[in-house]
């Protein structure tokens, strides 16, 4: 079949009777579906020999012989049967013949049909209807749809994909399913031309993937479905590229991780990551999800030199549509190391510093040998300069150098710091190179070059520019978030921030980023209210030196709604309409509004509103023709960002003119009223001649009807038909309106003809035809459904305006209306559409406190009468915040340090998924409302971190995972190692011995460890002594007596050793990470008491170790004994971890070996003997620690492989020969029973030979069947 499918209309055969004036047009050759509806488009006209029954229309089917009819509205009996009550006309206007035939079944395929106009008046000698002829096709299956895409040029990009299908049957339209795409549809069935219509889904979504599978499935009358598929292929986009940490602080000689993330959106492409250092340990992790993107990793393991300091890390992500980078510029700290003296002196190359501000110089040391007597005894020299050399000595301030003096102090409070304080920069300032000297009375210093350990101080005219960062704000009308930091070295000074472009509420935060270095954030939490808004941050420093910095933010502008006034779009032939089309959106730019009427005069008003509400306005006066009826008239808006659309079905009144008395009678063609309530049936009239005697003189009559024919006469009310008695009157608001009210709509009043004359006595209206001047009075046993309209409420917390609208007829009895979903305050409007129609609306405003409500109206109309609709609103809830308190992550090595992750949203149904990038830690999470009120929550994730010096400036990263994407943030770590406190004074008299207890030792929290400790006594004997293990608060870890302990350690400690071998050792079970300690040993015995020297420790908590195992031969031979070894460390010796393997294992040895200050290791070794079979190419050792914790080591397992012999290779070969040997032996198994058997019942007549058992069973062999 060629061209369309459902209906393609070929050459339309038109027979031309010039002589005759006769014209009648149908295709030759129509297509339609089995199953389905069809229309045959027909058409009539002449010039000469009008019918006298233009509206007679009679089909027939085309034969030799004969007039078989298909249809006849006069004598429906005398259809054949292929046709009979499968017919009808399809008149849409009075030159319309066209056929309707309900539904196509294949007996109808290849008929000829014709028909034939008031064929009791209008015969062959006048016009050969039967030359006009038509044959049906039917087809058995429909046509592919057709599908057109869009966009979708890039991932994240509005796509619109439509797909259509034609059809012949307007009243059986098909269903048209789209998959592949989610978003917003809208369908939309046109009348292409007579007998053609085509139906069409548009919707209207974002590309989330590189490429789309977009199928599309029409399911046509009696199931019949058909399915097209078409792909989308979108670029993957590489949004940003960032490195971390940004502020690049590196130690000559110490390695640091830096770690490049590539956000992008290429689920089937992943980036290659490279460094411009070579030479580096660089690993690359699997990318993960962000949101509906991802991110790649890659990590850098930096080695720094001294050549190093001021350039640039950078990292290069390459994909294949181009490369993006990010860079670093990496300061150097200059470490001086005196091998000799076992000392470490750590400053940077260079510092900077703003002129007239003040600064700090960062400096620490360390020994490991020769301490300083006077460790706070620091002094600060210049090198290589003239004058005196001091900078800073408080034993000696008036040798301090005239440049420093009174202008320099130490800046730090621990034992270990160094750093230098200047209070006043000066230009005289720059360039010098300072270095320090701790103790220089006692440390020989002078030995030893300093080269290294100078810092040259930078004196900068200018600030550098501030820091913007912003979030949210993707639409106008979103809650944006503005972040201005600027960097300082003053602690005393700080710099003033004016942040311009956003109005809003503000917080301001002053940080230490690191010694030295501070940090200012304002931070402004606004509205956006334009599509571009340029913020400006201006940071003043000390001296009134502003530096500014810009950023242009870009948001999309809403397009909230679009509307036709009036909605009832009844429009009279040959009279002016105004309808207006209102644009309702937050975009400064106008839209282009356009219509799909042309040649009509439209006219364009200036917008009107302000900020984010803008309203733009275009009028068309629109012309209607009798054919616009039932069509559409529509309003398009253009935005830069896509069109929005608008329509109103056209009703158009039927008029009868008068051409002869020069008058106009004005009523719909016919009217629906509600049984029970009231109707106004619209009428007006006008004329330009022949004016009435009386025209306040109005009556109405019934038409085609048995019974008095008035409906209203206000002169002789008795005299009018009972149905009306009583019930009609006037509904006038003018001299030129003759509308009918009839008060009590019955079910009687049912199509029902009506029609009025105005001033009958003085107007012949006799003379004229009133057909086209009826209107039918449609009764409906249920009103129509409510309609609801929804705005705002895009997101949890906006504000949501909700109306609910109904039509009703009566103006004396109101509709009630009720909405339930939403609470707020109402607004209830009632007016006249048009002459008999009324609209009553119920309009409320509130909160939207959900994703999803579900808004429901309750219409109730006269007589109880209820009708409801309902819509679902989503919303989107909204991430407003995520922190970590708290935020300044200084921690002690092995010490427990909680971290709390707040998340600020508005997600009612779901709770984000919290997670941290340190795993092996005690992790709770919560959620909490603020009120039942509020419509925010608060989810909460508490993490007990114990830190490692390995930890040292690595982030502790916190992310929530919500349905929509992910939002994370973090904080620097700054691992401290643990200091020795002061050893407690003792207020009591205690003899001091010596002890033997290790100062640090390691534990996995919920296991145990054991705590090695041993003492030496000038006493003979120790058996009464009594062991204890003090807190640092005086509390008892252990005592003898258990009442005696601390509630916190009771039921978890024990005595392991023997006091009387000098054993006391000790057992923690269960360790929590706040067990920190420090614990020390102490003894009594009767009133005499025992201190120790080195008696205390201090635990440090610290995630399970990892098993090492050893290393496997390369191509290991199936069936060889292959020996491995897995050892893991631990402290927790009475309970040593469980060390299991993932492959059979044979002849296993256990060894725990002690290492040394309290750490054991537990060996495992195992011989396995491969098979050349494994499934799996590893082996792996898992270690089970005392409390539940496991860890895991795996190795790869190099092993010949050998072809395992599988069933399906075997095949028959193996199972038929099976089989037939079973079967063999069971055949054999019962022959032998049976001789067996005949062999017992022989025995039974030999008495000599019997046995019992053989008697039970001939006994029971011979009796007979009784069943």
């Amino acid at each position: 079949m060629v061209g369309t499918l459902l209906v393609h209309l070929l050459l339309q055969v038109v027979l031309l009777y010039d002589a005759l004036g006769w014209d009648v047009r149908m295709p030759k050759e129509i297509h339609g579906l089995k199953g389905s509806c069809l229309v045959i488009p027909c058409s009539f006209s002449y010039t000469l020999y009008p019918p006298q029954n233009p509206a007679r229309i009679v089909w027939y089917q085309y034969v030799s012989r004969g007039y078989p009819l298909v249809y006849d509205p006069w004598y429906p009996n005398d259809v054949i049967w292929k046709f009979r009550w499968n017919t009808d006309l399809y008149r849409r206007r009075s030159w319309d013949c066209s056929l309707l035939i309900r539904k196509l079944e294949q007996y109808h395929h290849g008929e000829k049909l014709y028909a034939w106009i008031d064929p009791e008046n209008v015969g062959k000698s006048t016009y050969v209807f039967y030359d006009v002829t038509s044959t049906i096709k039917v087809d058995e299956s429909p046509q592919q749809p057709s599908i057109s895409i869009y966009g979708a040029e890039k991932m994240g990009d509005t796509v619109t994909v439509t797909c259509s299908t034609f059809h012949t049957c307007p009243y059986s339209e098909p269903t048209i399913t789209l998959n592949g795409l989610e978003g917003s549809d809208k369908i939309d069935n046109q009348h292409i031309k007579d007998g053609l219509w085509k139906i069409t889904r548009t919707r209207k979504g974002v590309v989330k993937a590189e490429r789309l599978t977009i199928r599309c499935s029409v399911r046509h009358y009696g199931g019949r479905e058909v399915t097209a598929m078409k792909f989308i292929s979108a670029k993957c986009v590489h949004q940003k590229i960032t490195i971390a940490p940004e502020l690049i602080v590196v130690t000559v000689g110490i390695a640091k991780n830096f770690v490049c993330r590539v956000y992008h959106s290429c689920q089937n492409e992943n980036p290659t990551i490279t460094w411009n250092y070579k030479n580096m340990q660089v690993t690359t992790t699997e990318k993960t999800r962000w949101g509906l993107n991802w991110i790649s990793y890659s990590n850098i393991a930096f080695l720094a030199t001294k050549e190093d300091n001021g350039k640039k890390l950078i990292c290069t992500a390459k994909f294949s549509g181009g490369d993006i980078t990010a860079s670093v510029i990496l300061h150097v700290k200059r470490v001086l190391l005196y091998d000799a003296l076992g000392w470490e002196v750590s400053v940077p190359k260079d510092i900077h510093g703003l002129k007239g501000s003040c600064l700090v110089i960062p400096c620490s040391f360390n020994y490991k040998s020769n301490p300083p007597k006077k460790p706070r005894r620091v002094v600060w020299y210049r090198r290589d300069s003239e004058g005196l050399p001091l900078v800073y000595d408080y034993l000696y301030p008036y040798n301090v150098n005239e440049k420093y003096r009174g202008k320099t102090d130490l800046y730090g409070e621990s034992d270990w710091n160094c750093s230098l304080l200047i209070k006043n920069l000066e230009s005289s300032h720059n360039g010098e190179k300072l270095y320090t000297r701790i103790d220089p009375e006692n440390i020989a210093w002078q030995n030893y070059e300093t080269d290294d350990a100078t810092t040259t101080v930078l004196i900068d005219a200018t600030p550098q520019q501030p820091s913007i960062s912003v979030s949210g704000g993707e639409r106008t009308g979103d809650t944006i978030i503005v972040a201005c930091s600027a960097f300082h070295t003053c602690p005393y000074s700080k710099p003033t921030i004016t942040l311009n472009g956003i109005e809003g509420s503000d917080e301001i935060k002053d940080e230490s980023v690191k010694d030295g270095l501070l940090k200012i954030t304002l931070t402004r939490t606004g509205v956006v209210k334009a599509e571009s808004t340029t913020i400006e941050c201006s940071v003043t420093h000390h001296g009134d030196i502003t530096v500014t910095a810009t950023e242009v933010k870009s948001s999309k502008c809403v397009h909230h709604n679009i509307s036709i006034e009036p909605e009832l779009a009844d429009v009279t032939v040959g009279t002016a309409k105004n309808f207006v089309c209102s644009v309702y959106h937050s975009c400064q730019k106008e839209p282009t509004i356009t219509w799909n009427y042309k040649n009509m005069q439209v006219t364009t008003k200036e917008k009107t509103g302000s900020g984010l509400n803008w309203i733009s306005y275009s009028n068309i006066t629109f012309l209607a023709a009798k054919e616009d009826h039932g069509k559409k008239l529509i309003c398009t808006a253009k935005f830069s960002g896509g069109d929005i659309t608008a329509s109103v079905i056209l009703h158009v009144k039927r008029v009868l003119l008068y051409d002869a008395l020069g008058w106009e009678v004005s009523m719909p063609k016919d009217i629906h009223g509600l049984k029970g309530s009231c109707l106004v049936i619209p009428c007006s009239f006008n004329y330009k001649s022949n004016p009435p005697k009386n025209p306040r003189r109005v009556v109405w009559y019934r038409r085609d009807s048995e019974g008095l024919p008035l409906v209203y006469d206000y002169l002789y009310p008795y005299n009018v038909n009972e149905k009306y008695r009583g019930k009609t009157d006037l509904y006038r608001e003018s001299d030129w309106n003759c509308s009918l009210l009839i008060k009590n709509l019955e079910s009687s009043h049912n199509g029902e003809k009506l029609y009025t004359r105005i001033d009958p006595e003085n107007i012949a209206w006799q003379n004229y035809e009133t057909d086209d001047t009826t209107t039918t009075v449609l009764i409906d046993v249920t009103p129509q459904q409510p309609s609801i309209s929804v705005s705002g409420g895009e997101r949890t917390g906006d504000t949501i305006i909700v109306a609910c609208s109904a039509f009703h007829t009566c103006p004396y009895s109101k509709p009630t209306i009720t909405l339930d979903g939403i609470e707020g305050s109402d607004e209830i409007k009632d007016e006249s559409v048009k002459d008999g129609l009324l609209k009553i609306t119920l309009t409320r405003t509130g909160v939207v406190k959900a994703e999803s409500t579900t808004i429901k109206c309750s219409v109730t109309h006269y007589g109880g009468i209820t009708v409801t609709a309902t819509e679902v609103k989503s919303s989107k809830c909204v991430h407003h915040n995520i922190s970590i308190e708290p935020e300044l992550a200084d921690v002690t090595e092995g010490v427990a340090q909680n971290f709390t992750c707040t998340i600020y949203h508005s997600c009612q149904n779901e709770n984000p998924t919290i997670t941290w990038n340190y795993e092996n830690m005690q992790v709770s999470s919560w959620n909490k409302k603020l009120s039942d009120l509020d419509q925010f929550r608060i989810a909460f994730s508490n993490i007990t971190f114990v830190g490692a010096k390995e930890d040292h400036g690595k982030r502790l990263i916190c992310t929530a995972t919500f349905s929509g994407g992910n939002i994370e943030t973090y904080v620097v770590l700054r691992v401290q190692e643990y200091q020795k406190p002061v050893d407690q004074i003792l207020n009591e008299t205690y003899f001091q011995y010596v002890a033997d207890v290790i100062p640090k030792i390691t534990a996995l929290p919920r296991s145990c460890v054991v705590i090695p400790c041993s003492f030496k006594t000038d006493e003979e004997y120790t058996t009464e002594l009594r062991v204890l293990w003090v807190t640092r608060k005086g509390g008892y870890m252990f005592h003898t007596d258990p009442v005696n302990v601390s509630d916190n350690f009771k039921g978890r400690t024990r005595l392991l050793g023997n006091p009387v071998e000098q054993n006391c050792t000790v057992e923690m079970d269960n360790v929590q990470t706040h067990d920190n300690g420090p614990f020390c040993f102490r003894a009594e015995r009767e009133n005499e008491r025992y201190g120790f020297n080195n008696s205390c420790v201090f635990i440090i908590m610290q995630a399970p170790d990892k098993p090492v195992m050893s290393s496997l031969p390369e191509d290991i031979e199936p069936g060889t004994h292959v020996a491995v070894q897995c050892s893991v460390n631990h402290t927790c010796s009475s309970h040593p971890p469980e060390i299991t393997w993932s492959v059979p294992t044979d002849r296993e040895t256990i060894s725990h070996n002690h290492m040394g200050g309290g750490v054991w290791e537990t060996v495992s070794g195992v011989t396995f003997i491969p098979t050349g079979y494994e499934e799996k190419d590893e082996i792996v050792c898992t270690a089970k620690f005392w409390g539940g914790k496991t860890q895991e080591n795996t190795a790869f397992l190099s092993i010949r492989r050998l072809q395992r012999l599988k069933l399906e290779d075997v095949g028959l070969y193996a199972v038929v020969p099976s089989l037939v040997f079973i079967l063999i032996f069971v055949l054999a198994g019962v022959l032998i029973c049976r001789r067996w058997h005949r062999y017992l019942c022989m025995a039974y007549s030999h008495p000599d030979t019997i046995f019992v058992s053989t008697f039970e069973v001939c006994i029971s062999n011979r009796m007979p069947n009784r069943k």
